[in-house]
C-alpha cells in the first residue's frame, strides 16, 4: 500500500509524466495551465477555490515527497506552477490569445526571477514554501495583467 501511495503523490504532484520533461518542466506546468484555460475558461471565484484547493492539497503532496526526496523543491514538482499560473489570470474573466500568452510571460519571468517579496516566500518551510512563491509570483503576475489589460481595452 505504502507504495501505490508513493506513486499516488508523486503522480498528482508531478502531473505524470509532464513533471519528469527533460526540458523546462515548471514551464510545461504552467502551459498545461494555460491550454486547459484555453479550453475551459473559468470566472473569478471558479479561480478562487480551485486555487485553494491546488494550494492545500499541493503543499501535502510537495510536503511529503520532500520527506521521501533529499532535495528541496524537487523540480518534477509542478503543481505548484499550475497554481501560480492560475492565479495569474484571477481578475481577468474574458481570456483570448494574447492576454494568455502576456499571463504566461509575466509568471514564468516572476516565477522564474523571483523578485523580492517572490524569494522570500520560497523560505517558508516544506511544501508550503514550494507553493507560496508560486502562488505570489501569480497575485503579483495578475495585478500587473489586471492593469495592462485595463489600460489597453
Amino acid at each position: 500500500m505504502g507504495n501505490k501511495l508513493n506513486k499516488l503523490l508523486f503522480y498528482l504532484a508531478s502531473l505524470g509524466p509532464l513533471g519528469f520533461s527533460p526540458l523546462a518542466p515548471g514551464t510545461i506546468g504552467s502551459l498545461f495551465t494555460i491550454v486547459l484555460l484555453a479550453i475551459y475558461p473559468l470566472y473569478f471565484w471558479d479561480k478562487v477555490i480551485l486555487g485553494i484547493i491546488i494550494f492545500i492539497g499541493g503543499s501535502y503532496l510537495s510536503t511529503q515527497i520532500e520527506k521521501k526526496q533529499t532535495q528541496k523543491d524537487p523540480s518534477f514538482i509542478i503543481i505548484d506552477e499550475v497554481g501560480g499560473q492560475l492565479i495569474t489570470f484571477l481578475w481577468i474573466d474574458k481570456l483570448n490569445i494574447w492576454i494568455l500568452i502576456l499571463g504566461f510571460i509575466i509568471f514564468r519571468f516572476l516565477d522564474i526571477f523571483k523578485p523580492w517579496p517572490i524569494c522570500e516566500a520560497e523560505k517558508l518551510p516544506r511544501g508550503v514554501g514550494i507553493m507560496a512563491d508560486d502562488y505570489l509570483a501569480g497575485f503579483i503576475g495578475s495585478i500587473i495583467l489586471w492593469g495592462i489589460n485595463f489600460y489597453l481595452q
